[in-house]
């Protein structure tokens, strides 16, 4: 199969170089909603016991790590912080915490937390077989975050010297939840439009910000000053902060190479071929296993089409913790009680007895990971796009310069000048092939003309001895 990939001189000159492809993240590429997925959560009672268990967990190791770390050393901007918070913060196995003191500090937390009036009917509300998408789920974690700091900052503070007079503050507003929220009006928030919801969701968020602005204003030392300002960020952005988590949780990062079937797309040489001053490489692929492949160093990575289609990609968090052990997703869908299993983990138990073939299994969930990377909008129809995808199921794909894999050289079979190519550019990409080890009389090139009989785009053979 031929695939042409469109490039600007100076990637062109660079993946010639040393015959590389990079593997960009879905973040890099000029769609904004590439590789976007609707995540929802749908479970029973245990299902969201076990995400508030670890929502509240997770809270407390974010507070501890902010009080015990050197903050004018590693908490610089939200950024910095936010990104702390995903590595150490987020607690994926809370069954690890078992034999040791955390594990009794974190039951203690939980069982507190799960006890809560408040939370019970947000836990109540949600598992009535309700579809509860990120909306609706930031709102619910911004009702309870405060209850949730509250009984993290009370363990803390056994531990560590706090602002007493923060405890106070959240203490009254977990005495008077009932006045700022009207929790038998859950059903009318969850069927109400967006503006209803945005508008709850700012009102929650100015609750969080008072509380600070009235610690900010009661002390006149600067450095706790500051220190306020990036307490406000942990506080003030756990919640999203936990629910962009959440969405990493369930699949690895994906990095792609991108392919067209299509050498003479005009749009394509202006979008991806610097207006046409650019070039066009030829890529012709091997089948090996019955799959259209390019040999990229040891991994022999099958090549796919795109499908363009406007639906949404939805995946259920609770059923697509494949990436964990099964141990890891028994926590998640456990209650208070370790042996309160929720119903759900029936398909991945399932496995373990044997009822479900593992592989097969695993197939079906890697199968809808790539879904994600393989599907666009209809508007991007005209590309034709081919693409090879490696997962980051190790995260060391993170550094950039990990992305950079050496194809098999025997797949480029020529190159396509732009209709605006200079001279001076064709010199230097002929010099490349030549150094790449290629046969100049043998290889490929072409001149794209435009012709104004057909009024499209042509291809031209050139030869060079």
């Amino acid at each position: 199969m031929r695939l042409y990939r469109y490039r600007n001189i100076k990637n062109a000159l660079l993946e010639l170089e040393k015959g590389t492809f990079y593997f960009a993240n879905y973040k890099e590429l000029n769609d904004p909603i590439e590789g976007y997925m609707r995540v929802y959560w749908q479970g029973d009672k245990y299902a969201w016991e076990g995400l508030f268990k670890n929502y509240i967990c997770s809270l407390f190791n974010a507070l501890l790590y902010y009080y015990i770390s050197d903050n004018e050393y590693y908490i610089d901007s939200k950024q910095d912080f936010e990104n702390a918070v995903k590595k150490v913060g987020i607690i994926l196995d809370l069954n690890r915490f078992n034999n040791v003191t955390f594990g009794k500090i974190f039951q203690k937390l939980y069982e507190k937390f799960l006890k809560n009036e408040f939370v019970q009917r947000i836990i109540c509300f949600c598992s009535d077989n309700k579809k509860i998408f990120s909306k609706h789920i930031k709102l619910f974690f911004l009702f309870i975050h405060k209850i949730a700091l509250y009984i993290c900052l009370e363990e803390i503070k056994k531990y560590i010297n706090i602002d007493l007079y923060e405890l106070k503050l959240l203490e009254e507003f977990c005495h008077n939840i009932g006045y700022f929220i009207n929790f038998e009006q859950l059903n009318i928030i969850y069927e109400d439009d967006k503006s209803h919801i945005d508008f709850l969701n700012s009102f929650c968020k100015s609750e969080i910000e008072n509380i600070f602005l009235k610690l900010f204003s009661t002390d006149s030392d600067l450095y706790k000053k500051r220190r306020y300002r990036h307490y406000y960020s942990v506080r003030d952005e756990f919640p999203n902060i936990y629910i962009e988590k959440l969405r990493d949780i369930i699949y690895p990062d994906g990095h792609i190479v991108c392919f067209s079937k299509n050498s003479d797309n005009s749009s394509m040489w202006g979008n991806y071929a610097d207006n046409h001053k650019g070039i066009c490489f030829i890529y012709e692929t091997k089948n090996i296993d019955n799959k259209e492949v390019i040999p990229v160093e040891y991994f022999k990575i099958d090549i796919k089409p795109v499908k363009y289609e406007n639906n949404l990609i939805e995946r259920n968090f609770f059923l697509s913790l494949g990436r964990l052990t099964l141990q890891q997703i028994n926590t998640w869908l456990s209650g208070i009680n370790p042996n309160e299993l929720s119903d759900l983990l029936h398909d991945y138990l399932s496995i373990r007895e044997g009822k479900i073939e593992e592989n097969k299994w695993r197939n079906e969930y890697w199968k809808n990971f790539e879904e994600i990377f393989f599907r666009k909008m209809i508007d991007w129809k005209y590309e034709s796009e081919y693409r090879m995808l490696m997962a980051d199921s190790l995260h060391e794909l993170k550094d950039k310069t990990k992305r950079v894999k050496q194809y098999d050289k025997e797949c480029l079979k020529g190159i396509i000048f732009g209709i605006r190519t200079n001279i001076e550019d064709k010199m230097n990409l002929i010099e490349k092939i030549r150094n790449l080890g290629k046969n100049i009389k043998e290889f490929e090139f072409y001149q794209a003309s435009y012709d104004e009989e057909d009024k499209k785009i042509i291809l031209n053979r050139l030869y060079y001895e």
